[in-house]
């Protein structure tokens, strides 16, 4: 795909359907051009400022600068030596050619001002030259009319026919070609285009994508801003906690990243400062620890009001300690074993109606109740009945909420139950989250595509940062641990340069979880003899294990096909691509025909509709989930 500037589409007059070329071009262009989208130019010439702005201006490093005008409809004509719109209404500018070339006289001009700056900015004249280097040409769409109704056009002598796209150019096959066909037209001058490294880095990014400091900072600051920005996200979100002060009883549902754990934290801080005793239940230890000492740290003086537990410790509270050498034992004795104490757990739970010490029950990431004993066991029905029942002491009542997301019914393991747990089904109070407070757009986007229905899009948080494009790296399976290790070594040393180690996490997403992932035991490995130590400086650790927690900067590695279209559709993937806030870099072990069987799993399940395609299946796959195919 080509690079999109800006990523997606500004304001345009929807009649001028600038949308249809800006798709494709996105699509049919690789990543060699750039592509800007209504590109503006200020300049004052004689104490006069006037600006001009180009629809499409499309650069490419060995071929130049090419300037596009496009006119839409289906009827566009010359007339009395005017041109007109289907409408019959004239054109302003003396038509679209004329405007072309003066966008083209633009550019060279823009071109050599630039470089005679740097010249005197910088010393030397490493670019002054720039605009007798850098081929500049131009030529109009008529997106809306088809090669033969164009041709049918007697045109005037100003419009040559050689510079004219047509609609049939807008598909796949035709538009490089199409694009190039124009980047070869001779100029009159006979420039060339002849640019290397620091020229085309220079004009890309000081001249037609400049980064301007203090308003653009550093990739560093810009992480931290960024975060800054979620957090006020994040209180907003929080508001929606003022619906549910008089409920006795809610389950709040919300796919990854719309502020679930952050909502839920709020309303145990809430009733933590008017005195209430709060028990606050999730399933994932390190989220548990990651609460705790969050909660703690922002909250000193309400810390002691709330416990954190999982669910196993608050079993065990109950009486019902886990053995120590559980781990050791077969997985039908465990299943067993768990199943006893959860059942022993609910029944010594409801003996506590009327003299239990919490009136408030927080429980995260419900959806992982359907695990069958704890489901069988009636024990959070039990809990629900007990904590509602509660009296209080302050005059509000005692609340049970259940935070959960549907999609995340993913973790699920061959053989458990994958329907929502009774206490959501039989919730009389259920809300939706759907505003995004975590991810950037792009990488929401991402991470949801495998699980929503076909043209459906994460509902974002207004004022989202838009953020890049996630990448994906595609390797064979039979790649030796040592170029899968080195390439992940060389992306963690990329992101060193914008995030902190502790803000760079590997998950893994091996079906089977910790001690599964040939890259990890590679990475330890490799830890001996490589400073960067990644076990020791940056975490490792699976999808599972990270539930409910996330970082800046997230490195997704053993993904499978099976990461897609698992056990009960299980999505790995999306658990895993969710935790990343700023930045996402997938490594996938996947062949063509993997990937085509993820893309044709996603079209039985109506979340992809297939077209005909000459592009490989790993770059169908990339372009689904709508990253950078690195």
């Amino acid at each position: 795909m080509a690079h999109m500037v800006p990523k997606e589409m500004l304001e345009f007059d929807p009649k001028s359907r600038e949308d249809v070329i800006f798709k494709a071009l996105r699509k049919g262009l690789n990543n060699d051009y750039w592509v800007f989208h209504s590109f503006n130019v200020n300049q004052t010439s004689r104490d006069v400022f006037y600006e001009k702005e180009i629809d499409f201006l499309v650069y490419h490093r060995d071929k130049g600068i090419l300037c596009i005008e496009a006119k839409n409809g289906h009827g566009i004509s010359y007339c009395n030596g005017e041109w007109r719109y289907t409408s019959g209404l004239p054109m302003s500018h003396n038509g679209p050619f004329k405007q072309a070339q003066l966008e083209r006289i633009t550019i060279c001009h823009l071109l050599a001002r630039r470089g005679d700056e740097a010249a005197l900015l910088q010393g030397g004249t490493r670019f002054r030259d720039i605009a007798s280097r850098c081929k500049v040409v131009w030529g109009v769409w008529f997106h809306g009319m088809s090669r033969a109704e164009i041709n049918a056009l007697d045109l005037p002598s100003d419009a040559p026919r050689d510079r004219i796209l047509a609609q049939d150019d807008l598909s796949y096959p035709n538009l490089q070609p199409a694009i190039d066909r124009l980047f070869d037209v001779e100029l009159p001058n006979g420039i060339e285009t002849a640019l290397d490294d620091e020229d085309h880095h220079w004009l890309v990014t000081h001249v037609l994508a400049p980064q301007i400091p203090g308003l653009c900072p550093a990739a560093r600051t810009a992480a931290n801003f960024n975060d800054l920005i979620y957090q006020q996200l994040i209180d907003e979100q929080a508001r929606v906690l003022d619906f549910l002060e008089g409920q006795k009883s809610a389950v709040i549902n919300g796919m990854a990243g719309t502020g679930k754990t952050f909502v839920a934290l709020e309303r145990a801080r809430r009733c933590a400062a008017r005195g209430e005793r709060i028990l606050y239940l999730c399933f994932n230890m390190a989220l548990r620890r990651h609460l705790e000492t969050t909660f703690a740290a922002a909250n000193p003086a309400l810390a002691s009001q709330i416990d954190f537990r999982t669910l196993d410790d608050f079993v065990a509270m109950l009486g019902q300690p886990l053995p120590p050498d559980l781990k050791s034992r077969p997985k039908p004795d465990i299943l067993a074993l768990q199943r006893a104490r959860y059942n022993t757990a609910a029944e010594t739970l409801a003996d506590q109606i009327g003299h239990f010490r919490y009136t408030q029950v927080i429980v995260d990431e419900g959806q992982d109740c359907s695990i069958s004993f704890i489901e069988d066991s009636g024990i959070m029905e039990t809990l629900r009945e007990v904590v509602t029942m509660q009296e209080n002491g302050i005059g509000d009542r005692s609340a049970f909420f259940m935070f959960y997301d549907a999609y995340q019914l993913v973790s699920l393991r061959a053989g458990e139950n994958a329907d929502l747990p009774r206490v959501i089904r039989d919730s009389d109070c259920k809300l939706t989250l759907y505003k995004n407070c975590r991810n950037t757009n792009a990488i929401a986007t991402s991470a949801a595509r495998g699980i929503l229905a076909h043209g459906q899009s994460p509902e974002m948080a207004r004022g989202a940062i838009p953020g890049t494009s996630p990448e994906i790296h595609f390797f064979d399976t039979a790649t030796s641990d040592d170029v899968l290790t080195a390439a992940v070594s060389h992306t963690v040393a990329e992101l060193r340069k914008s995030y902190r180690p502790e803000d760079i996490v590997l998950i893994s997403c091996a079906p089977e979880g910790e001690g599964h992932s040939r890259l990890e035991h590679s990475l330890k490995v490799n830890a001996d003899t490589d400073d960067r130590r990644f076990n020791q400086v940056y975490p490792f650790t699976t999808y599972r294990k990270f539930k409910g927690l996330d970082a800046a900067a997230i490195v997704l590695v053993d993904v499978g096909r099976d990461a897609f279209a698992g056990n009960h559709e299980a999505l790995p993937f999306y658990e895993g691509a969710s935790r990343a806030r700023q930045k996402l870099v997938v490594f996938a072990e996947m062949d063509e025909a993997d990937c085509a069987f993820v893309l044709d799993a996603f079209a039985a399940a109506n979340r992809y509709k297939a077209k005909p395609s000459t592009l490989s299946a790993r770059q169908r796959l990339a372009d689904f989930l709508q990253m950078a195919n690195a």
